[in-house]
């Protein structure tokens, strides 16, 4: 792949690959602890098999304001003095 380059462009493309390396092994250490702590980065609770995304606007909705629901109440139990 490097051959015939320069001697400064073989730097350029090892500091380049270098970098998309360590972004890639960033995001899959971030994957990684995102999954082990099961915060999920706010993403939905669909399933990969056995369930669909909502197809109208309504549906939509509806599982906007469930889970609106749900995290003002787990707000509110956090609130509560233990």
């Amino acid at each position: 792949m490097a051959a015939g380059l320069s001697e400064r462009h073989r730097k350029q493309l090892a500091v380049w690959l270098g970098v998309c390396s360590g972004w890639v092994f960033s995001m899959v250490v971030l994957g990684g602890v995102t999954r082990l702590t099961r915060s999920g980065l706010s993403m939905t609770d669909w399933k990969f098999s056995g369930e669909r995304p909502p197809r109208t606007q309504v549906c939509v909705s509806l599982r906007l304001a469930h889970r609106a629901v749900h995290l003002l109440l787990g707000a509110a139990l956090q609130a509560l003095p233990h």
